[in-house]
């Protein structure tokens, strides 16, 4: 697509728009190259962040990076794909249509979540919208595996001012199996609930 650059008034060519799939993934991974930040890469690896790659931006910069190439499904699946990097698990979310995610493809992600950062950024940027969060939510809950019970609070926490009783109940329910994984997020959501 045609721009105008604005300070010379030359047309430009916007590369973001018509470039090809992999073209446009090296892009997403420039542009955070491009925001690296060492001292919380640094911080990340000492806490034991499971990727190889993290270039330490932040979530306001990679939203920013994001909302340049959203919607873009097959982006998406490559940058969740790319599990080894912090940064593009966390923009994966960010550029995939909502209109096209199923429950499939979210149980597929949830089942890849290495960390609690990108179950953080995966129900808030992506889950929470879904008309099927609360059911989602739920199967997560139940799930063995303890970073799917962990995001399915996680998504709780997100949805519970729309399903209050629910998110109540089965907020109360976790913390009565004292589960070390779900028991402080319920009691964390029940504290919000109850002080609304």
């Amino acid at each position: 697509m045609e721009k105008e650059d604005i300070l010379t008034g030359a047309a430009t060519h916007d590369a973001t728009e018509a470039a090809p799939q992999a073209t446009r993934l090296q892009a997403v991974r420039q542009r955070l190259y491009l925001m690296r930040n060492g001292v919380v890469a640094d911080a990340l690896r000492k806490g034991g962040a499971p990727f190889k790659v993290i270039f330490g931006v932040n979530l306001p910069q990679i939203a920013e990076i994001a909302r340049d190439f959203y919607p873009d499904r097959p982006l998406a699946e490559q940058l969740w794909e790319a599990g080894t990097s912090r940064e593009c698990m966390m923009t994966a979310p960010m550029v995939m249509p909502r209109d096209s995610f199923s429950v499939d493809d979210a149980l597929r992600w949830v089942g890849a979540v290495p960390s609690a950062e990108i179950a953080d950024t995966l129900c808030h940027r992506l889950l929470r919208h879904m008309p099927y969060a609360m059911q989602l939510a739920e199967t997560l809950i139940a799930a063995p595996e303890k970073m799917r019970r962990y995001t399915g609070m996680r998504l709780l926490m997100n949805i519970a001012p729309a399903n209050t009783e629910r998110a109540i109940q089965i907020a109360e329910a976790e913390m009565a199996k004292a589960d070390d994984v779900t028991a402080p997020l319920a009691r964390r959501l029940l504290e919000n609930l109850r002080n609304d």
